[in-house]
């Protein structure tokens, strides 16, 4: 009984070992703190830094009300709903994601604006870079 205990205490702290792992954790976990770390900020560049992200506009309220839009359409999908319907929901999906590219491309013009030419590179290139890792990442685990 006592050497059973042991290995599933054994598997639970390995587990929480792996998933602590930064490389091994979801994608995006505190990944922007490390892009700006990289990016070698000056202390006014992190104050704009700052104050960019606390004014930016509730993302997650943003994701959860696109998610929310894409389940009923899915849902509408599979049932009898009408063309009417469904079009009707399409087109509240695609605002929903038109919406929220709107104010990505605006905080991305905004974060540009506080770069040096030579931080823009290396920021984009950390871009292209975290893109084809979480592109990979998304494949990897459906």
């Amino acid at each position: 009984m006592r050497m059973k205990n042991f290995t599933v205490l054994i598997a639970i702290l390995l587990g929480l070992s792996l998933i602590s792992q930064p490389s091994l954790a979801k994608p995006g976990k505190g990944h922007f703190k490390r892009m700006m770390k990289k990016l070698e900020l000056t202390a006014e560049q992190k104050e704009k830094m700052k104050e960019l992200r606390k004014n930016n506009p509730d993302m997650k309220a943003k994701r959860a009300e696109m998610r929310e839009v894409r389940k009923k359409f899915k849902e509408a999908l599979g049932s009898d709903a009408s063309k009417v319907e469904l079009t009707k929901l399409h087109n509240e999906l695609q605002s929903k994601k038109t919406e929220i590219a709107k104010i990505r491309f605006e905080k991305m013009l905004s974060i540009r604006e506080i770069l040096t030419p030579e931080q823009r590179k290396l920021f984009q290139e950390m871009r292209q870079k975290r893109g084809k890792k979480n592109h990979r990442w998304k494949h990897k685990n459906r």
